[in-house]
This record gives structure tokens, C-alpha cells and sequence, in this order.
């Protein structure tokens, strides 16, 4: 669910999840649909229109609303329940940073590039059961126990996947050099 005047980022999101179908359940979450209704000016969803305690939408001001977005819609992106990220001021668990280089490796197959690499988009794969068993990933033919989240801002480009590997690779290290410390490096200054 977003906030209001937020659906694009989550149209897009959702724009990614189909286009790396193949790596649902393997190595991003598996989606189960994004969905938009119209709501009417008589209904109020809490923090989503504004009220006490909406830290999202602090210096959000009109300038700041996208022209060609609806003010009334609610998108709601129906992800598969991941577990917990991985832990600040521990050794990284074995397999974690090679997962995430293979998760990228996958993804610049299909020319995609996450745009958003930091801590706080790797996530535990789900445990099974009660989650449904991890997918081998078509590229590396193994299952992962990490995943990728958070596509609102990655790209599909048309370079070779190399390049994508290569940025991809040099951010990975920087996040993973800092879960021991407990500093979660942010590329992007987010």
C-alpha cells in the first residue's frame, strides 16, 4: 500500500514484478497482483490522508504532487511475507553476499538494474512452510536464501549484462563491508 499521490512509484514497482516473473520465488518476492480502486471523498484510510503522524508526507506540498496522478486512488502491490533482514553487529551470514551477487547477476540478464541497493531491501527468503519453497533461480540453477525488494526506482536498460554486474557488484560490497559494524551504507544517500 502507498500513500496517496504515490502510485506511480508503486505502478512501476509492479511493472518490474512482471517483467522478472521468472525470478519470482527464486530471488524477489512472488507477486500476487497490484490493484487500484477510486475511492470516494467519503472514505478515510488513517495515516493515508494526512493525518498526525504522517512522517511520508513531511515537505510534500502541492508542487510536489504529480500532475497526472489521481488524488483518490489506493494501490495496493500483494507481495509474498518475507522474513527478517539481515542482522547489524554480526558476522554476515554464510552465503549472504554471494546470494545478493547472483540475485543481480540474474536480474542484468534480463537488462534490469536496481537502483536502490542497501541493506534495507535484502530480506530472508520465506521459511517453508508455512511459505511456499524457494524456486531455483533459471540463470545460477540454485535456490537462494535471500531476496531483492523495492523496484520503484530500478531500471531496464540495454546494456550488456556485464555492466549491470559490475555496478551492481561494487555497491554489494560496500553494503556487506558495513553489516558487521552495524553502519547500513546507503549508495544513494537515501
Amino acid at each position: 500500500m502507498v500513500r496517496r499521490f504515490r502510485s506511480q512509484g508503486l505502478e512501476q514497482e509492479a511493472w518490474f514484478y512482471e517483467e522478472m516473473e521468472c525470478l519470482q520465488g527464486a530471488a524477489i518476492a512472488r507477486c500476487y497482483g497490484f490493484f487500484q480502486v477510486e475511492l470516494s471523498d467519503s472514505v478515510n484510510i488513517g495515516l493515508w490522508d494526512g493525518d498526525k503522524g504522517d512522517v511520508d508526507d513531511e515537505g510534500f506540498t502541492e508542487a510536489d504532487k504529480p500532475r497526472d496522478e489521481r488524488p483518490r486512488v489506493f494501490s495496493l502491490l500483494l507481495l509474498e511475507r518475507l522474513g527478517d533482514r539481515i542482522p547489524f553487529y554480526q558476522p554476515t551470514p554464510e552465503g549472504a553476499r554471494k546470494d545478493m551477487e547472483d540475485i543481480y547477476s540474474d536480474m542484468a540478464e534480463l537488462g534490469i538494474y536496481h537502483s536502490d541497493i542497501r541493506w534495507q531491501n535484502y530480506l530472508r527468503a520465506p521459511a517453508s512452510p508455512p511459505g511456499l519453497p524457494g524456486l531455483p533461480s533459471p540463470y545460477k540453477h540454485r535456490t537462494y536464501a535471500w531476496r531483492v525488494i523495492d523496484f520503484d526506482i530500478s531500471e531496464k536498460n540495454n546494456f550488456q549484462p556485464i555492466q549491470n554486474i559490475f555496478d551492481a557488484e561494487s555497491f554489494v560490497e560496500r553494503v556487506f563491508d558495513n553489516i558487521p559494524t552495524g553502519s547500513p551504507d546507503d549508495p544513494w544517500g537515501h
